[in-house]
């Protein structure tokens, strides 16, 4: 199968598109190089040139805080160059499989259906879910929502944890704030399954199986490494950032697990991605 990525430089569409090479994918993985979604007149010719079978939009401005304070960037990127690529989707009549998130909820109730309604609370969340009702134009969509994703050789909260675990004297993080990490590589292949099996239509949550917060997340990975720093637990409120977050966005995979497949947990990789992040940055 010859699949098109947007955004193949980040940890998803990376990872992602090293998983469909290693088992005999063709990847045309498209970087902001190769393809800038702030210039959105560019995207339907060069989707179209590519002559793609599937196409996976992982691209997007993910930073919630900087969605926040341009919203006019996270609008054009996250919702209009959207619509350009389920355009150009649709002339080429490949299926669509678009990268959203759990912050399209409010985080009130927590343990999230793929038929809960969407209420998010941020610029970042409303823009995605902006991109999905987008996609869902498209008959031959896949809108497949993610929670938390970390793994080595990404820009991520694990790997900068990591970092300022050894850096720092003290951090403050958050306690009050619940989530399903996602192991990157655990995610391309549950991605790789929908790719090369095509299951119905529609949309899927795919996370990790276990809970938790920052602060114990955190907590769990110092036990790991070998440095004093003090861990603090504060509230979300007190950090005083620009966008809201959702405190509990623990997405279920109902539609995923019908089919058969699971996502482990987190606790399953921590070993494994603290070992591969920890050489990587601090040359130990």
């Amino acid at each position: 199968m010859r699949v098109l990525i947007t955004g193949a430089s980040g940890l998803v569409g990376g990872t992602l598109a090293r998983e469909l090479t290693e088992h005999g994918h063709e990847v045309i993985p498209l970087t902001r190089r190769q393809l800038d979604l702030e210039h959105t007149e560019a995207i339907v010719p060069t989707l179209l040139e590519h002559h793609p079978d599937f196409i996976v939009h992982a691209a997007a401005v993910t930073q919630v805080d900087l969605c926040e304070t341009q919203p006019e960037l996270a609008y054009r990127v996250n919702w209009l160059a959207t619509r350009q690529i389920r355009h150009a989707a649709q002339l080429l009549e490949v299926p669509l499989l678009y990268l959203s998130t759990d912050f399209v909820f409010d985080g009130q109730k927590g343990e999230y259906r793929e038929l809960d309604p969407p209420n998010p609370l941020s610029v970042y969340g409303k823009t995605k879910l902006w991109g999905e009702l987008e996609t869902r134009v498209h008959p031959l969509h896949y809108v497949v929502r993610v929670s938390w994703v970390f793994g080595p050789g990404g820009r991520n909260f694990f790997s900068r944890i990591v970092t300022l675990l050894h850096e720092q004297r003290s951090l403050r993080v958050t306690y009050n704030q619940w989530s399903a990490p996602t192991y990157a590589p655990a995610l391309a292949r549950a991605l790789r399954w929908i790719l090369e099996h095509q299951p119905p239509f529609g949309i899927y949550h795919l996370a990790g199986e276990e809970v938790t917060t920052p602060f114990d997340l955190v907590s769990e990975v110092l036990q790991r490494l070998s440095c004093s720093c003090q861990v603090r637990r504060v509230s979300m409120s007190s950090l005083g950032r620009p966008a809201p977050r959702p405190r509990k966005t623990h997405l279920l995979n109902t539609a995923l697990k019908a089919l058969g497949i699971t996502v482990p947990g987190y606790r399953t990789f921590l070993e494994e991605f603290v070992h591969a992040t920890k050489p990587a940055e601090h040359g130990d």
